[in-house]
């Protein structure tokens, strides 16, 4: 017998992970993996399934996009994060916010801004064993910056005022 709780807490964190999920794969949705009907799968194992492959997706949807960070944002994110004094973890999902918006920007635009495989600054983990549930939790996280982090906005208004400098379009 499967504990409800698990079950119940599983499809909360789906729900909570599907704005940033569909994000990912409406802009890349090469990343979308085939495979399991999905509805062949029962209860728990139907929601284990849903979890892993949206954090896989999105993790995919992050690979993709590397490329496509603005070289500064690490280090104005960083800066950023001290100037607010900010935990480590809390850096570290600020980070992550500013890399993935500014990337996006960058991608719609069509503008990469490294040809190979992009160093990138690790996240520090939160959990003594991170499992899908810990990656889930920051990936919202990492969602919630995205969207109305103050800082998040500026770097990208930001990197996208460099660019545009950059190719002569702005002042």
């Amino acid at each position: 017998m499967v504990d409800n709780s698990i079950h119940r807490r599983m499809r909360r964190d789906i729900r909570n992970l599907v704005p940033l999920w569909r994000r990912m794969v409406t802009e890349l949705p090469q990343v979308r993996l085939d495979g399991v009907d999905e509805n062949s799968l029962a209860g728990v194992e139907r929601a284990r399934y849903r979890l892993y492959r949206r954090v896989i997706e999105i993790r995919d949807a992050q690979l993709v996009l590397r490329p496509y960070i603005p070289p500064e944002i690490p280090g104005w994110a960083l800066a950023a994060a001290r100037a607010r004094g900010l935990d480590p973890v809390t850096s570290d999902v600020l980070l992550e916010a500013a890399e993935l918006g500014a990337a996006l920007d960058a991608y719609r635009a069509g503008r990469q801004h490294h040809a190979g495989v992009v160093d990138v600054v690790l996240p520090r983990c939160d959990a003594a064993a991170p499992d899908v549930l810990a990656e889930v939790r920051r990936l919202v996280q990492v969602d919630t910056a995205l969207r109305g982090d103050p800082d998040v906005v500026v770097l990208r208004r930001r990197a996208e005022g460099e660019a545009a400098r950059a190719t002569g379009g702005g002042p």
